[in-house]
């Protein structure tokens, strides 16, 4: 046996001649293999830039002083090139990729797919680590994605922060200059909690989602009316459909349908008139026709026709009138007729009026000296 069993290094034999030179080829090849560093990779042909104790891992198909040599690694050295093959297990730095690996099953691949499980007390991506934040990144963009169902996974992919007790705090805290300006999370509580600051030291709940029903808390006049859903014109908010649910946007007769007529105790809406132009509303929420006095005076118009009488019955309506109330009736000042003025002036008229039904007021008017003909305006009074 003149070679070792694992990297080939030359052995001496017994008796042999110039031990020295087998030595050194032993002691070179060492040299290029301890700690290896492969400059390149993949290269077919010696780099004319290559300098002593490089080491390339050649390409295929590989030419000139590499020929016949391909995946094997080339160690440039005093003498020349000498080359070693890979065993599994041996670790090397690929200084083109930046990356350490390991060959394995005739394949260099990247060392931390052989690490396995690591456990650190602490973990910096290109920054340190201190007490407080065990795990530290400092990069411009940080990716987690799910392994896929064909690899094994499931698709899904979860970011878990736990903590020790409801009242401690797991959270996601958005900084700025290092000072907290926005926490999402459960902040002293189960509550999830978006809050804010201006300055890191004092926070403001904009919502809090409660644990036990879902309920959402804002923090006060936080909405403002531009943020609500639009509303077609001459619309309230309310709700007129039976039982609890949604608000609703009421058109203003719904909104009148909701609201209490004013009694003589509480406030609320006027009650319809039911027509007319000479009732008024008492103040029990009544319409009712005007009391006596100089204040309640109505006018009607009554016509005698067309062919001269003494007297005639009449009816005409007035809203609210009611039965049992007294009709006190007297002729107007100022009373158009088909008569001439003189005639007028020496016709006097009485007149026995009284509530005949509901909203029904009957009258008889008789002239004197009579007779007459055509309107005759009246004034009249209920009490």
């Amino acid at each position: 046996m003149d070679q070792t069993g694992r990297l080939d290094l030359p052995l001496i034999l017994p008796s042999q001649a110039q031990k020295h030179v087998t030595h050194n080829e032993a002691l070179t090849l060492l040299d290029g293999l301890i700690h290896l560093v492969i400059k390149s990779s993949g290269d077919l042909a010696p780099p004319v830039s290559a300098v002593t104790d490089d080491a390339f891992l050649v390409g295929s198909p590989a030419s000139g002083a590499w020929l016949g040599q391909e995946g094997r690694i080339a160690l440039n050295t005093d003498a020349g090139w000498r080359f070693a093959a890979a065993v599994p297990g041996m670790i090397a730095f690929f200084a083109s990729e930046n990356e350490l690996r390991m060959f394995d099953d005739g394949t260099w691949t990247a060392a931390g797919e052989f690490l396995g499980s690591i456990e650190a007390a602490t973990l910096g991506v290109n920054t340190t680590t201190d007490v407080a934040n065990r795990l530290a990144v400092r990069s411009n963009a940080a990716l987690f994605t799910a392994i896929l169902s064909a690899d094994g996974g499931n698709g899904d992919m979860q970011i878990k922060v736990n903590k020790e007790a409801a009242a401690d705090t797991a959270s996601v805290l958005l900084q700025s200059a290092f000072s907290g300006r926005a926490e999402i999370g459960l902040s002293g509580n189960d509550n999830l909690a978006i809050k804010v600051s201006p300055d890191g030291t004092v926070w403001h709940n904009a919502i809090v989602i409660d644990n036990a029903d879902g309920l959402v808390s804002l923090s006060d006049n936080s909405v403002g009316n531009a943020a609500l859903a639009d509303m077609l014109s001459a619309r309230i908010k309310g709700r007129i459909s039976a039982g609890s649910g949604n608000p609703e946007d009421l058109t203003a007769a719904q909104l009148t349908s909701l609201a209490d007529l004013f009694t003589s105790t509480l406030k609320g809406l006027v009650p319809a008139s039911g027509g007319g132009s000479s009732s008024y509303l008492r103040a029990d929420g009544v319409w009712a026709a005007p009391p006596g006095g100089s204040g309640g005076v109505s006018q009607t118009d009554v016509d005698f026709g067309a062919i001269p009488v003494f007297a005639k019955t009449f009816s005409f309506a007035h809203a609210g009138a009611a039965p049992g109330q007294k009709v006190l009736m007297s002729a107007s000042a100022d009373m158009p007729g088909g008569l001439s003025v003189d005639e007028l002036e020496m016709d006097a008229f009485t007149a026995s009026a009284f509530v005949s039904s509901a909203g029904t007021i009957m009258a008889v008017i008789t002239a004197f000296p009579g007779p007459v003909t055509g309107l005759r305006n009246f004034n009249y009074t209920l009490s």
